[in-house]
């Protein structure tokens, strides 16, 4: 059986090659929670606020943040070692998102759920200045672009490679979600 690997992050940890379990708690899995809790600590609000841009609301943020969090938990040990874990950390709360997004998108909405939505878009938009007012004028494809290019700092092909899409849909994507941002009305509201 042949496994599809990401070239920049190694083999998946989740297979299990070269495990060595003992049964019970080791010295190395107790310092390795207590790194993972201190990293935690260092970059949950800088997570957190990618996830609420990727996401488009706090509520599906939070979900997405502690999916990609519990999942981290689990391979830290490979994760720690990565080049970046806090870039490797957003992706993962990406593909949490994306993966809610693509289960969620084949559902049937009932209405009180979208008259929620629409109070909580106007009360965020007024608590963080038209921020979030901004951003919820833009597609969950386009938000998840605009996140991973200015949060993240990733290229397009980064880009591309993380969502697994073509990188002229992603450049497309950019493209659409700066036009809506640019021709807004929010701007001559200030």
């Amino acid at each position: 059986m042949h496994q599809q690997q990401d070239d920049d992050l190694g083999p998946d940890p989740s297979t299990g090659a070269n495990d060595n379990r003992t049964d019970g708690p080791t010295r190395s899995a107790t310092s390795s929670a207590s790194s993972f809790d201190t990293w935690v600590d260092q970059h949950v609000a800088s997570l957190r606020g990618f996830a609420l841009v990727v996401c488009g609301n706090p509520s599906d943020a939070d979900d997405a943040l502690q999916e990609a969090l519990v999942r981290a938990y689990i391979r830290w040990v490979w994760i720690s070692r990565t080049h970046d874990p806090l870039r490797y950390v957003r992706r993962m709360i990406a593909n949490a998102h994306i993966s809610a997004w693509r289960k969620h998108r084949r559902r049937e909405s009932p209405i009180s759920d979208v008259f929620v939505l629409v109070e909580d878009t106007a009360s965020r938009a007024t608590s963080t200045g038209g921020i979030a007012e901004l951003l919820s004028q833009l597609t969950p494809k386009q938000r998840l672009v605009v996140a991973l290019r200015y949060l993240d700092d990733l290229s397009f092909t980064e880009i591309a490679k993380t969502l697994r899409m073509p990188e002229s849909t992603v450049r497309s994507h950019h493209a659409r979600a700066l036009k809506t941002l640019q021709t807004s009305p929010w701007e001559s509201k200030q």
